[in-house]
């Protein structure tokens, strides 16, 4: 997704089910200064065992919710 957003990645977690990265791109207008960072594009992945599934979550500029 960052690819092919043309953007870069800024930070990011990875633990045992979880996955999350924060970048931005160029193509997105909107963003957010942190740290004197732009940032506007936040992907994460977690996968919950009992349920056997990987749930994904996209958000711009950054995901507002718990996942």
């Amino acid at each position: 997704i960052f690819d092919a957003l043309e953007g870069k990645i800024i930070e990011g977690i990875e633990e045992e089910y979880l996955v999350s990265k924060t970048g931005y791109s160029s193509l997105i207008e909107n963003c957010l200064y942190v740290d004197g960072e732009k940032m506007n594009l936040n992907l994460a992945l977690r996968y919950k065992e009992f349920e056997d599934a990987t749930y994904i979550w996209l958000g711009t500029p950054v995901i507002f919710s718990s996942y």
